[in-house]
């Protein structure tokens, strides 16, 4: 159990590295050359964060946690973090990231469960 705890980890570290080398990569390019890729460059952080936390989270955790609650949780987690800066609390407010937030808790759910048939990690 370890061992499936540590490939948790480095999961959701590479998640996040990929996602960081994108938004320093990726995004300033379409930005410089004005491409219109349906906001995926302004919503990376947020796509690839729902997994990586999920890894990540799940990684750390002693038991094993049911992907069934676990994603949820992160989703909302991520969205009230987004919302936070309608107040002023952290930067600025996206429609596109909350977007992109349920958009990937839904894929990541959707992969783990049928493609992977992986229902706790």
């Amino acid at each position: 159990m370890a061992k499936r705890k540590i490939v948790c980890v480095i999961i959701g570290l590479s998640l996040a590295i990929l996602a960081i080398f994108l938004s320093k990569t990726y995004r300033p390019y379409i930005l410089h050359h004005r491409i219109y890729d349906y906001h995926f460059a302004d919503t990376i952080g947020n796509i690839f964060a729902v997994p990586s936390a999920l890894f990540f989270i799940s990684g750390l955790l002693r038991k094993k946690t049911k992907i069934y609650y676990s994603i949820p949780a992160v989703i909302v987690g991520f969205i009230i973090y987004e919302l936070m800066s309608l107040v002023g609390l952290n930067g600025t407010f996206d429609i596109f990231d909350v977007i992109a937030t349920i958009f990937s808790g839904t894929i990541t759910y959707l992969t783990l469960y049928y493609v992977f048939n992986v229902r706790e990690l």
